[in-house]
């Protein structure tokens, strides 16, 4: 009974002995991944990280995992994500630095990024991948990894056009944060319109140990 408080509990523990069982249920895994109690929805999130090769979709699922209420539930989807060796998996995990981190999703994040660095971070240098126009979620990724040339590929998003006036503060605030002496004289010598000028100006103006040297 699905009003049953026990419902999604007992539904996990099949769950659970199909995993043991090495027996993959798509259908149960689906259910319980949208199931009222998030501690069920975390637990099948989990689940995934191993059944995901034999799962259509899994990517898709994950997608609203990682945007879930439940802290524990997006935790649990960059987890499983850092486990599926692709750009997108890395895309789709920094999306959770879209709402407040915790210092486990941080580390899961930053462990993410590492993991699945040859298969994001190459295709970030060729432009090939943006972390869907972001420049918070990308400044993240590239942080995590320790990129020698982090400012490069926010520069290379802000030029393509596109941008809202938030998201391109933000890659500004990004590169000022980020980048080396070269990158912050660039954003010293651009001239950009006086809603972002200002904001530039003040970014530059931190103190060193809030960002690279100036």
């Amino acid at each position: 009974d699905p009003d049953d408080p026990g419902y999604d509990h007992h539904r996990l523990e099949a769950l659970w002995t199909y995993q043991t069982l090495n027996t993959v249920e798509p259908d149960l895994l689906r259910s319980l991944m949208r199931a009222r109690d998030f501690n069920a929805r975390a637990a099948a999130t989990l689940v995934l990280r191993y059944w995901h090769p034999q799962i259509t979709g899994a990517l898709d699922l994950l997608a609203a995992q990682v945007t879930d209420d439940q802290p524990r539930v997006r935790l649990a989807a960059v987890i499983t994500l850092s486990h599926i060796p692709s750009a997108r998996a890395m895309e789709l995990a920094a999306m959770a630095v879209d709402r407040p981190l915790d210092r486990y999703l941080e580390q899961a994040l930053q462990g993410a990024a590492n993991a699945l660095k040859d298969a994001w971070l190459p295709a970030v240098e060729k432009g090939e991948v943006t972390f869907d126009n972001n420049p918070r979620r990308l400044a993240f990724a590239l942080q995590a990894v320790g990129s020698k040339d982090a400012a490069k590929p926010l520069f290379r998003l802000l030029s393509s056009g596109g941008l809202s006036l938030a998201d391109r503060e933000s890659a500004l605030e990004q590169i000022a944060r980020l980048g080396g002496p070269e990158d912050h004289a660039r954003l010293y010598n651009e001239d950009y319109e006086p809603a972002l000028q200002a904001k530039v100006l003040t970014a530059l103006a931190r103190p060193d140990e809030e960002r690279k040297p100036r």
